[in-house]
């Protein structure tokens, strides 16, 4: 019996033997497959970052073709723009044997957009052909997706060519003379300014004589907003209303020293042209008010004169009449202040344009500031922030004003009869 249980017990530890150097096979095995699985990984990775490569090498190549086509669409708009103004040539010379006064005008703008549009078309033939190169290196590269093309060039320039074609459009309309803008500017050869309009004419905007003559912001001081009332006709220096869009008004010594705005809607006349025409003569200065329910007061003053920068465009205001009660007076010998100049008499904290908004001959600080910050609704304006006028509606910033002069009984004044320091009566 015992050598029957040596042998069973033998027999087991070869099984176990068998099954061991199973195992170890097995295990084998399995570590084999494990190495193949890990590489079928990595080959799988390989192969996804290869097809995003391809993805993204597409899309650029999509964005470049895209480009090509947007450049050519742009040429294909100069080829129009230089039909435009190959006939705006063809009314310039018609119109030079009428000796037109546009002529000018409309030579150097010819030249000016004609010059714009072949800059235009020499850099994008530059950029079309930076993206043709820059596709051929993606292309050939070995890293294609390190490589960037910049797409928002052709929405620049697309905007661009708008811009100009507007322009060519605008003098072409001028220059030609339809109809739609015979009323809008008009030439007067023999008047010197709104004062010699006769009753015949219409409120609008009008050019007496040459117009070369510009100061630093391109605005000419006889290109002027005229008012036909029955009284005579009427230069606006100043008008603000409800507009879409208003003008800021918070502007510099050097805006309010050249004017700005539009003519058309509202705007400061300069004031270096109020001063020149208040100086050669003698100015009535007509106020006209408007609040937010149709409400209207007026004032108009005798004398009014502002004299030059070098005097700090110091006001000679006084003789009052109107129904609006009378809050300019006071301003009488002020001397005109921005934000970026200070010349009123308030405290040197608090300078009356920092505080209040606006250019105007403030003292310390003021009665009226027609130069204040717009406000659509009157009661969204903070303490005397706005366009007041106090002596009529207090804290109320007005929707509309404009300010007009016209020479007194047309009488020309000496340059002695400058008086720097008038006082009211």
């Amino acid at each position: 019996s015992t050598a029957t249980s040596l042998a069973n017990i033998d027999s087991n530890v070869h099984n176990l033997q068998e099954r061991a150097h199973v195992w170890d096979t097995f295990q084998l095995h399995v570590s084999a497959w494990n190495d193949q699985l890990a590489t079928l990984d990595r080959k799988a990775d390989i192969i996804s970052k290869g097809q995003e490569k391809i993805i993204a090498l597409d899309s650029k190549i999509n964005t470049v073709t895209d480009l090509e086509y947007k450049i050519n669409e742009a040429l294909s708009k100069i080829d129009n723009m230089e039909d435009t103004l190959s006939i705006l040539k063809e009314e310039i010379q018609k119109q030079h044997d009428h000796k037109n006064h546009d002529v000018l005008f409309g030579e150097f703008a010819a030249r000016g957009i004609l010059s714009t549009i072949k800059m235009v078309e020499k850099k994008l033939d530059r950029l079309l052909m930076s993206q043709q190169n820059s596709l051929i290196r993606t292309k050939n590269s070995e890293e294609k997706s390190k490589v960037t093309i910049k797409c928002n060039t052709p929405q620049i320039v697309e905007e661009l060519l708008n811009d100009i074609s507007s322009k060519v459009d605008i003098i072409f309309d001028k220059i030609s003379g339809k109809e739609e803008n015979e009323n809008e500017y008009d030439i007067e050869e023999y008047a010197d300014g709104c004062e010699d309009l006769n009753k015949n004419y219409t409120n609008g905007v009008y050019i007496f004589g040459d117009i070369s003559e510009l100061n630093p912001k391109n605005r000419a001081h006889n290109e002027k907003y005229c008012i036909v009332r029955d009284d005579g006709v009427w230069t606006v220096i100043q008008n603000r209303d409800n507009y879409s869009e208003p003008q800021n008004f918070n502007l510099s010594w050097f805006d309010y020293k050249n004017g700005f705005g539009n003519l058309d809607t509202d705007f400061w006349f300069g004031n270096d042209f109020i001063s020149r025409f208040s100086r050669e003569r003698r100015l009535v200065l007509r106020i006209e008010l408007e609040n937010f329910d149709g409400k209207r007061a007026w004032a108009e003053y005798s004398n009014f004169l502002v004299l030059s920068e070098e005097e700090r465009y110091q006001i000679i205001i006084g003789g009052y009449k109107g129904n609006a009660s009378d809050s300019f007076s006071s301003h009488n010998n002020s001397f005109f202040s921005t934000f970026d100049r200070k010349n009123d008499q308030a405290p040197e904290c608090c300078p009356c344009a920092v505080s209040y908004g606006g250019g105007w001959w403030f003292n310390s600080c003021f009665e009226s500031n027609l130069n204040g910050i717009y406000y659509n609704k009157p009661k969204n304006n903070g303490y005397f922030s706005g366009i007041i006028w106090e002596h009529w509606l207090g804290n109320y910033s007005l929707k509309k004003t404009t300010m007009m002069v016209k020479p007194l009984g047309n009488q020309e004044i000496e340059e002695t009869a400058i008086w720097p320091h008038y006082e009211d009566p």
